[in-house]
């Protein structure tokens, strides 16, 4: 799985979701220690941090929010700041933005707000997954299959049916991701298939009706042409890409 994969499905996360990734990221990749106290009256706070006086040293937001985004980001430090007295301010978006929009955010709360701020958005965040080799974690935490890291539990048809049923906010780009997930295991396990065998394992193991075989197809091209898996051109049989394997 690569990034711009990750960050397809960062994007389409819910709220639950996207809080579980996030709290991967502040522990894992930052390594920092933190407690969730998002609600009604967090001060501006999803995730806080305490020193050993107890001292709240660092403050965590997140949102995937879609519009306004930049106004919520300052307003939140803003809260945080008087609030909790923070000297280190995190703000974590699902959506995508532009890295120049993200320093000018960071410079604005440094600045106005006399804190060490960063922004991170679902490009970043996508990128310190794969770049952390937590591709895996991250995974589970949204319950979403991975290709090879099931292949040898006994529950793995459970998954897959789980997380094809478990739509999040995006439902058509998470259900196509499940899709590829489950074509790229069938492929896993098979070696290689002719595409009807490969539609059919598929629908087999995400047990869905066959008016889904045409949505199969599809996937299988979207699969070609990213070359996530690819065609012998003696026998037209399909294969895994030796580096979706890894």
């Amino acid at each position: 799985m690569d990034k711009d994969t990750i960050k397809n499905l960062i994007r389409s996360l819910g709220k639950n979701d996207f809080d579980k990734v996030i709290y991967l990221i502040i522990t894992k990749v930052l390594d920092i220690s933190c407690v969730n106290v998002d609600g009604q009256h967090d001060g501006g706070a999803d995730f806080l941090n305490f020193d050993s006086s107890g001292f709240k040293n660092t403050i965590n937001q997140v949102t995937i929010q879609k519009s306004r985004w930049e106004k919520k980001a300052f307003d939140d430090a803003k809260k945080a700041k008087e609030k909790y007295s923070t000297t280190r301010y995190y703000f974590f978006t699902s959506i995508p933005r532009s890295s120049i929009t993200l320093r000018r955010l960071e410079t604005k709360i440094s600045t106005e707000l006399n804190m060490t701020a960063m922004c991170l958005s679902g490009t970043e965040i996508s990128s310190m997954i794969y770049d952390s080799s937590l591709t895996s974690e991250f995974l589970d935490k949204i319950g979403a299959p991975l290709v090879s890291g099931i292949a040898k539990r006994p529950d793995k048809q459970e998954i897959f049916i789980h997380a094809y049923s478990n739509y999040s906010n995006d439902k058509i780009m998470h259900q196509e991701q499940v899709l590829d997930d489950a074509i790229l295991f069938v492929l896993f396990e098979n070696k290689n298939l002719i595409r009807e065998e490969l539609i059919n394992g598929a629908i087999t193991l995400l047990d869905i009706s066959q008016d889904k075989n045409a949505k199969c197809n599809s996937r299988i091209d979207s699969l070609l042409s990213r070359s996530k898996i690819k065609k012998d051109k003696l026998n037209n049989n399909l294969f895994l890409n030796n580096t979706v394997q890894e």
